[in-house]
């Protein structure tokens, strides 16, 4: 059924768009920061939302994290897998935004304009978060 199709697709947009900022706004900081590092949820945010919309919002989302990081003690650590193993990974948004930038890196894109503002950005909020000790 198309309507019901797009309707989903809207859902799942606003979802991908907003949902960090919400958990963020109740404090859920360690499940934020597990987006962060997702590549799944990277790839669809940026699908759905488009590679430079994508990104500016994940840009947003990480130096608001970063700004909650500073003043909460709500976040602590994740677990990441690496290869074979786990380890645990305290919140960095200088990690955050190579994660980022390491997965626009890799993607195939015909969009090679959109694909350049959008590595152009991540690269400035990753210059502006190299200055600081997360």
């Amino acid at each position: 059924d198309e309507p019901q199709k797009y309707e989903n697709i809207e859902i799942i947009s606003i979802a991908l768009q907003t949902l960090p900022y919400h958990m963020m706004c109740s404090l859920q900081l360690n499940a934020v920061f597990s987006f962060f590092v997702d590549k799944t949820f990277i790839k669809d945010r940026l699908s759905i939302l488009g590679v430079e919309q994508g990104v500016k919002r994940h840009i947003a989302d990480i130096q608001k994290l970063h700004e909650l990081a500073l003043t909460h003690d709500g976040i602590h650590s994740i677990h990441l897998k690496k290869k074979t193993e786990f380890i645990s990974m305290n919140f960095c948004a200088i990690y955050c935004f190579n994660f980022l930038a390491d997965i626009l890196w890799k993607m195939n894109s015909q969009l090679f304009e959109e694909m350049h503002r959008a590595l152009m950005q991540a690269g400035r909020a990753l210059q502006k978060y190299t200055s600081f000790n997360d």
